[in-house]
């Protein structure tokens, strides 16, 4: 076995062509010509196929006639706060431009469009149900594994086994996947069915400072109630509680339903774990609210095979891919509200010398994009291979490619698309399809086209400050802001800090024998 074999112990032609579609949930296939997967289930609407696993919801797209234009897939939730459901309808005026009312829908889902003049699939606002498509198939799906395998869609092992995907927090940028000749559909654009293409129809920019920010701390709010409340009309729900913002937020938003919530904490072995885990417990202690403390449990090898092909290997999420086992022990019949998108009310993915007007290169969006830089000021601690990645030609078309399709007003709303593509579209709209426990599945309240909108428009400052999230807690359940954020308290260090520089020093001297020998 090689170094790179070691380092990504899957492929996903050989997961694709082993493993069960019966696996595949909550996924599906959209062509004029499918051979449908055992087990799954098949509609139709003129020439176009929908194949999908019994777990996807399906709700048909009709005019005013009855006549059905296409298919809304996954969750999506009505502006009057309805989470719709598996085999029901939703009626459009006739004329209206799909973004409009499609932009108007939270949840997480796809639409499909085909009995219409220009047929095309839209994703949702941050692209939170992923798909991806091949031109020479003529075929959509919502992962790489399922579209067949032809001499020009191998697998793209060259970067995935570079990036050491998915045993590193790496991501795949600009629309690229694990295979050749498959791309992913990114949010702000749609494919195209006519011309199998993906086009850039957004986002609408709205001018920095345009909102204030305590009334759109009250409006986020309101979109995040109305969303949870939708889902939890349906389903019993779980919250997990961290001792970060974006987890207080929604549970400061689900203040007057808290009750019917089942908070939980993973306890993750790391420092942020044991934080999590411990300022967790003082907050639901304080407020008497329930909450349990999840054990992990070690990974099983079938749950991280199941988990790699879920995703069709293409997304790197160490802490999601360790926990599988253990959230399979987790009430299968709740379904996760998940705090996605909080990090773009924050600078995480700015430098602190960037301002409207600083140089982007294409250089540094290929660094950005692959998702490796997310939360590091300073470049200088990626590793040689994550940089050859970084400059190798097919990430820098890609990314020039990008930026010149980018529409952006200034660079800070140039850096704020690339993190909803890079780390919404292509990451989290694609690892929920492994944490999926029937019903079990994982909704993020956050979006929303107006709440990306609000956090893009807010002043820069605000936004160099990352008070969005406490300013929305301060309005909805101040006494969520008496814990400090994301800080590990003095006992918890001095228990945990001790045996952390112990293991360090332990693979560092490893790393020195082996270099050695």
């Amino acid at each position: 076995m090689t170094g790179s074999d070691k380092r990504h112990p899957y492929t996903l032609r050989a997961l694709a062509e082993r493993g069960p579609r019966s696996d595949l949930v909550e996924q599906f296939i959209l062509s004029r010509s499918v051979d449908t997967p055992v087990g799954w289930e098949a509609d139709v609407i003129g020439t176009w196929t929908l194949a999908r696993h019994p777990s996807l919801p399906t709700i048909s797209i009709v005019d005013d006639a009855g006549v059905r234009l296409g298919w809304l897939l996954g969750y999506p939730i009505t502006p009057d706060g309805h989470l719709l459901v598996d085999n029901s309808s939703v009626s459009v005026e006739p004329g209206q431009n799909p973004l409009t009312y499609l932009g108007d829908l939270a949840g997480r889902f796809l639409a499909a469009l085909v009995n219409v003049t220009a047929p095309a699939i839209y994703p949702d606002a941050t692209g939170s149900y992923s798909a991806v498509f091949s031109s020479c198939h003529e075929m959509a799906a919502s992962t790489p594994g399922l579209i067949p395998y032809e001499d020009d869609t191998l697998d793209r092992t060259e970067l995935s086994n570079a990036l050491g995907m998915p045993l590193t927090t790496s991501t795949l940028p600009f629309g690229l996947t694990s295979r050749h000749g498959i791309d992913r559909l990114l949010p702000n654009h749609h494919l195209d069915l006519h011309r199998w293409e993906a086009v850039r129809h957004g986002p609408t920019w709205r001018p920095r400072g345009s909102f204030d920010a305590e009334e759109s701390a009250h409006r986020v709010a309101e979109i995040v109630r109305r969303s949870m409340s939708a889902v939890m009309d349906v389903y019993p729900c779980y919250l997990p509680l961290t001792a970060g913002n974006d987890s207080r937020m929604l549970l400061s938003c689900a203040r007057d339903r808290v009750d019917e919530l089942a908070l939980y904490t993973l306890e993750i072995p790391d420092i942020g774990g044991v934080t999590d885990a411990h300022v967790a417990t003082q907050i639901a202690r304080r407020l008497e609210l329930p909450h349990q403390r999840v054990s992990m449990l070690q990974a099983t090898p079938e749950d991280l095979r199941r988990w790699v092909y879920r995703t069709g290997c293409s997304v790197g999420e160490p802490r999601g891919l360790n926990a599988t086992t253990t959230f399979r022990s987790l009430d299968r019949g709740r379904v996760r509200l998940n705090a996605q998108l909080g990090d773009l009310s924050r600078r995480a993915h700015w430098l602190p010398t960037d301002r409207e007007d600083t140089h982007i290169t294409t250089e540094r969006l290929a660094l950005h994009g692959l998702g490796l830089s997310i939360g590091i000021q300073d470049p200088s601690v990626l590793t040689a291979a994550e940089r050859h990645v970084a400059s190798s030609p097919t990430v820098l078309e890609r990314a020039d490619r990008w930026k010149q399709s980018s529409q952006a007003p200034d660079s800070l709303a140039l850096l704020d698309l690339e993190y909803l593509d890079t780390r919404h579209g292509s990451w989290a709209g694609v690892w929920p399809y492994a944490e999926y426990f029937g019903p079990g599945f994982t909704i993020f309240p956050m979006n929303h086209r107006e709440i990306v909108e609000v956090i893009t428009s807010l002043p820069r400052r605000s936004r160099i400050e990352g008070a969005f999230m406490q300013d929305i807690i301060q309005q909805q359940w101040p006494e969520l802001l008496e814990w400090p954020v994301n800080t590990t308290p003095r006992r918890v260090r001095a228990t945990y800090f001790p045996h952390r520089v112990v293991r360090g020093l332990r693979r560092r001297a490893r790393r020195i024998g082996s270099s050695s020998g």
